[in-house]
């Protein structure tokens, strides 16, 4: 077998996302172990994270079932996540983090 196992509903069709410690991406039905190097898989775990963080706030902002305390404690963990992968990779829009997670 290749790896692949069914696709998590959660997640969007042509992302990533690590399932077990493995980063998998989504085609359609299936998830497929992502082919990466050490150091790309690094960069897209971090990046995933950012996204993930980025993704609930939003969500939390536009429905307003959230309170002004939870979407700045929402805000935090986005900027420390942020802070950590860009002291470790650099911005977000470097060539290497392009490169790592463009098919995301």
């Amino acid at each position: 077998m290749d790896g692949r196992i069914p696709a998590d509903p959660a997640v969007r069709n042509y992302s990533y996302a690590v399932v077990e410690g493995v980063v998998y991406y989504r085609e359609d039905s299936m998830m497929y172990p992502a082919s990466l190097t050490p150091t790309a898989e690094e960069r897209v775990k971090g990046m995933i994270q950012i996204r993930d963080c980025v993704r609930e706030l939003i969500s939390m902002q536009m429905y307003g079932d959230a309170t002004d305390a939870e979407i700045r404690k929402a805000q935090g963990r986005l900027n420390q996540s942020y802070d950590a992968y860009t002291e470790k990779f650099g911005v977000i829009g470097n060539a290497g983090n392009r490169r790592a997670f463009s098919k995301d």
